[in-house]
Formats: structure tokens, sequence, C-alpha cells
């Protein structure tokens, strides 16, 4: 039995994790009254039978937090919503449509840092970029980067609110009234001119069976919250890994295919929403044990990209992994991230425009936290002011 100190994981989940698969396969976690699941191949086993392990949990934090979201809806009611907000976030949609102003956003926002002699990545770049960028695809014309990045940070506390906490309550009852009244206002403008956000594209899906505004509304929280989130970690962590790297950085400027791999490897060496829940729908007999009906399971994407088994010297950053397409960091099966395509496109835009800043390099190190959803709390690095290059 693993002793598993949450405190502890907070700030290094990776040695629990390490002793989880080592030792059991499908772990019971008495404070969570869940079984946590931390293998890859049960990671995977898992996602590709919804019939099995539903994500439509009572109860659950999520739908507490943001409302009904596909996230929590299996077989044809996840596909009507998941459908009908889909194609704005399609590669081609973020190549093609979205791609001359997330550069735009990127060269505005990281420009200004190249007359300054220090910066901190998540504070200055990552988190206002992604925060502008998600206002401008999801279609929250009257809300800010900042707005934005409130919401997120309200609705992340409370899909980790396990001690039921009343002031996170409130904090994420307020940010869903506004997302709410900014949704409204967004369905409004886009009925008389439609556009190619995502909220044009809900509000227009399913003539004979229009989604709600209340759906409308829940699935843009879901995408502020997950979407915010998982970009902006994943812009300011690949930045810190390559500066931390030279060699993989050189290899990936210039070559987009080596910057892809950097990106899929980074998002593996540090997956930012590393765990989800699902409930047991049937009684099943399994390697890892008897589950019956309505038992509960926390997959862990975090500990089974670091799975020894599927990658081998999983601490190690190696943009030349063969396998690195297979990692979980999206999730995978028919809940797949929505906006994957979004942080990657985010990522080509920020990441090369970090590292072009003059005399960029490492500051501290910095502190990665979480276990559930992690990431860096910052990212310092120093400069050599632009004016100061020339001199």
């Amino acid at each position: 039995m693993v002793d598993l100190d949450f405190a502890a994981m907070l700030r290094d989940p990776y040695p629990y994790f390490a002793a989880l698969r080592a030792q059991q396969r499908w772990a019971w976690a008495e404070p969570l009254r869940m079984y946590l699941v931390t293998r890859y191949d049960d990671v995977v086993f898992v996602d590709k039978d919804p019939e099995t392990f539903s994500v439509q949990i009572p109860g659950n934090l999520l739908s507490r937090t943001v409302g009904t979201s596909m996230i929590r809806l299996d077989g044809d009611v996840h596909h009507r919503v998941q459908s009908a907000g889909a194609a704005p976030l399609k590669r081609r949609a973020v190549d093609r449509h979205w791609g001359t102003m997330i550069a735009g956003l990127a060269a505005d926002i990281v420009g200004p840092l190249r007359t300054r002699d220090s910066a901190e990545l998540m504070r200055d770049v990552a988190a206002p970029l992604t925060g502008a960028c998600l206002r401008e695809v999801l279609g929250l014309l009257a809300a800010t980067a900042a707005d934005i990045e409130r919401w997120s940070t309200a609705f992340i506390a409370g899909l980790v609110n396990n001690a039921d906490d009343p002031a996170v309550w409130a904090a994420a009852t307020s940010a869903s009234d506004e997302v709410r009244d900014c949704v409204l206002a967004a369905i409004g403008r886009v009925r008389a001119e439609p556009d190619g956000s995502v909220v044009s594209a809900m509000a227009a899906a399913h003539p004979g069976d229009p989604l709600s505004t209340d759906e409308i509304a829940a699935n843009i929280r879901l995408m502020i919250s997950g979407g915010f989130n998982d970009a902006r970690d994943a812009v300011a962590t690949l930045a810190w890994l390559l500066m931390a790297h030279p060699d993989a950085a050189e290899r990936t400027r210039g070559d987009a295919a080596a910057f892809d791999r950097a990106f899929d490897e980074s998002v593996r060496w540090l997956t930012p929403i590393g765990s989800y829940p699902r409930i047991v729908t049937r009684d099943v007999s399994l390697p890892s044990g008897d589950f019956t009906v309505s038992d509960r399971l926390l997959v862990i994407a975090g500990a089974a990209n670091h799975d020894e088994a599927k990658f081998p010297d999983p601490q190690r950053f190696d943009i030349d992994r063969p396998n690195l397409g297979d990692h979980l960091a999206f999730s995978t099966g028919v809940h797949y991230c929505l906006g994957a395509q979004l942080a990657r496109g985010l990522a080509r835009a920020a990441v090369p425009a970090i590292l072009d800043l003059p005399g960029i390099r490492p500051g501290a190190a910095p502190e990665f936290y979480g276990w559930q959803f992690r990431g860096p709390l910052s990212v310092p690095v120093t400069l050599t002011p632009a004016t100061a290059s020339r001199r």
C-alpha cells in the first residue's frame, strides 16, 4: 500500500506515481474515495471503454463548477455538443483562420520585452497571450484577457475543491455568472453577424435541435478553465525547456517538424491537465481488481505520461523519443481535447518569439506545482536590453 502525501504531491507527484505503478495497478485513495489509475496501458484501456467507465458522474466537481458540459457526457449527447463547437478549433481553422491573429498577439506581447533586462514568462507572455487568444477564438469580445485568466483561476479552484471551501464556490459562482452574461452578449452579436468563433459555431449548430444558452455557456466555461490553463502552461514550460536544452532549441529553429516534436515532448514531460474522473457502470473483473457499479476512478494522465514501460527515463526531455505521438496530454478517444491544436498554435507563435529575445537565458529555476493540474508558478528569465546590445 502506497502512503499518499497529497501536500507533498503538489510539489512533486512523480515519486508517488512511480510507487503506485510499481506496487499496485489501481490503488484505492481513501481521502478521495477513488481508485487511482496510473499506468499508461490502463489509462488507455479506461479511455477506450466509455460504456464501462463513464464520465457521467453524479455530484462531480466539474459540473458543480461550470455546469453540464461535453466532458461529462457520453454517446450521442456528447457528440451533439462536441460537434457543435469543434470546427473553429480544428487544425486547419487554427492555421488558416486564427494563425495571423495569434502571430500578431504574440508579436505585440513579446515585442516590448526586447527593451527589458528581465521578465517572467507566465505573467508577461503566456497568461496575457492565452487570455487574449481565447477571447477572440471563443468570441467573448466583451471580456478582456485578464477576465479570461481570472475566470479560469476561479474554475480550476472549483475543480479541485475537495474540501468544499465556500469561498472557492462563491468565486466560481461569480465567475460563472459573468461568463453567462458575456456569452449572452456574444450570441446576440453572432446571430446578427456570424463569425469564425466557437460561440458563433455553437449558436448556429443543429438547427433542428439547437443548443440552449445554458449548454453554450457551460461549454465555454469548460474551454476557459482547461483551455487557458493548458495552453498557458504549455507555452511557458516549452520555452523554459528549450532554454535549458540549447541543442534541442537550435534544432527547432525553422524546422516545424522538430518544433512539433518538442511541443509533444513538453506536454508529455509536464501534463498541465493531469487527471480526470470516471465512474464504473457495471460489475467488472480485471487484472487490476474487481470493481462494482458506482466505483469511482481518477485517471491520471500525468502519471501515464511518466510510465517507464512506455517512456523510458521519463524525467528526461528528449525530442527524439520514437513514440512521442502516443502521449496522453490531451487525453484520447472520444474525449480528446478540442483545444489541442489551439495550444499547439499558440506555442508555435509564442515560443520562437520568446527564444529570439536578446540575450535570453533562464533565471531562477521555475517552481512547478500541482498534481491534478500541474504547471510552473513562474518562469523568470534574464535579458540583454536591445538598446544595450547595440552599444
